[in-house]
Parts: structure tokens; C-alpha cells; sequence
């Protein structure tokens, strides 16, 4: 979870929003399930705050802050021995605010049309309606992702020579939509029967956009269960696999990661095999260096806030109805 940061924005997201739990006598098996006909509304919501010190910028740190959230309406179907998953975006909600850039927001459940002065506006606003369909072996691992290019398209038509979308733009990738949104969702099951007290550790290797290739390893709890939900507490870290070293970025800078952690907690829900909430803390701390030019350093701070819970149908309407009807204006620099 904790290992995945898009490109250029160093956009943090993680935490397991669907996975199976089954309860058994004397304890509960977590491993992933896909039952036919299994719906909710998911949401994925997340602030990070990136500190940014350098010699070109000045003796002030820059301090930028951005949230990002997704609501996602779910539907699960077995398939042979896996399963899949159909995916459509009902809300997409981003939020950046830069001392230089100033302040922009968009929330679609606002109902608010995109502004060529908002970019948020411009790049959030073509998720809404937009279907993925999500194949996965008995593992929970990603066969198949279905969906992509009409979204690429249509978020292209949108922010197409926008300043802060051009830069942004390796960040909205098939990768980093499967990793933001659907890799991460089994990192934390052992694939085994869980009594309480009892903990374990999982390693997942992975393909970072920003960083290459690294391993997350995660330290795992089942603290309590009641009634068919179980509460898991984790701690998470994130490294270099053996013998990597992480691509220089688009502008010619390499970076060195320093630490990426995370600390969370989740509650499975063993009747739905879906995790009905989670919340997670993370930090991380990235040293950015300029081949052979002295000074042309960068080191970044990051640390981010992420929350997940599942709502039935009513419950997102009800709240869609009333997000519309408070919306306040919008944002834009």
C-alpha cells in the first residue's frame, strides 16, 4: 500500500477496501472472496502534504497539500477460480493548494460544470460515469483491467494543454489508477485462519511509478472480532528491492528514498467479504539529486492521511443530495 506513489506528485494512496473474510470456528480465514452479486459504494479519500527544501528554492521550505477522493459504486462476480470486480465512478473530489499556484478544488457532486480556470475542475470531472472492469486470479491479483482508454480519452478532451494536468500527466496512468484503486486491496491477507491476538507478515513486491521496484513488508494484528467483523491493526514499511535503484524522473532528477511508512487500522466484514472502514497514517522522507550539478538538490517530506468506508445505496444518495444542495462555490486561483 504505503509502496505506491504516482510520478511527479508523489501521491500516497493505500488501504484495502475489499477484501474477503470468512468467519470459522476458533478463528477467521482472510483470504480473498468473490460473491456473486456483492455490491457497494466505496470511498477512497486522502490528504498528503509534501514539504519540499532546496538551495535554488530559497531558505523557505515550500509546503503543498493535496486531497484526493474517490467514490466508487462495486459490483463482485465470481470468474473460474478468481473473481471480478465492475467498477463505475460515481464521484471524484481533488483538492491542491501551492503557495505559487493557489488554491484549487472540484468536488462532481457539487454539480458545478468545469471552468477552463480550474483545473481541477478539468481533470476530476471526466472520471464520473466512467466504467472499469477489474479481473483477478483466486490470489486477488489484477488479470485484467478493462476500461482505461475511454477514461485516458476523455480526461484528455477535458485537460489537454492545462498547465498543472501537462504536468501531472505521468501520474494518470492505467498503473497508477490499478495501483490507487485496486492492487493494494489483498496486501494484507494472509490467506489463512486468524484467532485473536494472533499477528503475521506479509511482503509484496511492486512496481512503483516514482520509485521502481520495491517491497512493502506488513506487520499484522487481529485484534478483536465481533460478530462477523474483524479489526486489524498494521504497521507497514516500504523499501528498495535487492539490488534496485530508483529512474530518474521526466526533468532529469533521481531520487533516493530515505523511509516510507505507515501505521492503519481495518475492520473486515465477514458476511459481505468487504472491508467496511479503514484509516491509515503514512510518512516518507525522498532525497532528489541532478546528475552532476552541484546544488540542484531536492529533498522531500511527505505525509498523508487516508480513510475508506462502504455505504449502501441509500446512504450515497442521501448524502450526494445534500453535498448538492450546500455545495459552496468553488475554488479556483
Amino acid at each position: 500500500m504505503n509502496g505506491r506513489i504516482t510520478r511527479g506528485l508523489l501521491v500516497w494512496a493505500g488501504l484495502s477496501l475489499a477484501c474477503g473474510s470468512v468467519a470459522v470456528a476458533g478463528g477467521i480465514e482472510l483470504k480473498p472472496v468473490f460473491k456473486n452479486g456483492t455490491t457497494h459504494y466505496l470511498e477512497l479519500s486522502e490528504e498528503n502534504t509534501q514539504t519540499l527544501k532546496a538551495e535554488m528554492l530559497g531558505p523557505d521550505p515550500i509546503v503543498m497539500v493535496s486531497t484526493s477522493l474517490y467514490g466508487v459504486a462495486e459490483e463482485y462476480q465470481a470468474d473460474g477460480d478468481g473473481g471480478k470486480i465492475k467498477m463505475t465512478i460515481e464521484r471524484r473530489k481533488m483538492t491542491f493548494n501551492h503557495p505559487m499556484m493557489g488554491d484549487m478544488s472540484h468536488d462532481t457532486d457539487s454539480g458545478d460544470e468545469p471552468s477552463d480556470d480550474n483545473s481541477m475542475s478539468l481533470i476530476a470531472s471526466p472520471y464520473v460515469g466512467k466504467t472499469l472492469v477489474v479481473h483477478l486470479d483466486k490470489d486477488g491479483k489484477v488479470t485484467k483491467l478493462e476500461g482505461f482508454d475511454d477514461l485516458s480519452e476523455a480526461i484528455e478532451d477535458s485537460a489537454m494543454g492545462d498547465m498543472f494536468y501537462e504536468q501531472a500527466r505521468d501520474s494518470i496512468s492505467a498503473d497508477a489508477l490499478q495501483n490507487e484503486l485496486i492492487d493494494w486491496r489483498y496486501d494484507l491477507l494472509p490467506g489463512t485462519t486468524v484467532e485473536v491476538g494472533e499477528t503475521w507478515t506479509r511482503a509484496v513486491k511492486d512496481e512503483n511509478p516514482f520509485l521502481g521496484k520495491v517491497v512493502t513488508t506488513y506487520d499484522c494484528k487481529l485484534e478483536k472480532v465481533e460478530g462477523k467483523q474483524a479489526h486489524i491493526s498494521f504497521s507497514s514499511k516500504t523499501t528498495m528491492q535487492e539490488g534496485e535503484t530508483p529512474p530518474a524522473n521526466a526533468a532529469g532528477m533521481k531520487p533516493e528514498l530515505k523511509s516510507l511508512g505507515a501505521n492503519g487500522t481495518a475492520v473486515y466484514d465477514s458476511e459481505t467479504g468487504l472491508i467496511v472502514q479503514g484509516k491509515m497514517t503514512s510518512s516518507g522522507q525522498f532525497e532528489m539529486s541532478m546528475p552532476d550539478m552541484e546544488g540542484q538538490g531536492l529533498s522531500v517530506t511527505i505525509a498523508g492521511k487516508t480513510s475508506a468506508r462502504s455505504l449502501t445505496p441509500k446512504a450515497r444518495a442521501a448524502e450526494k443530495a445534500a453535498a448538492a444542495k450546500a455545495a459552496p462555490a468553488e475554488v479556483a486561483p
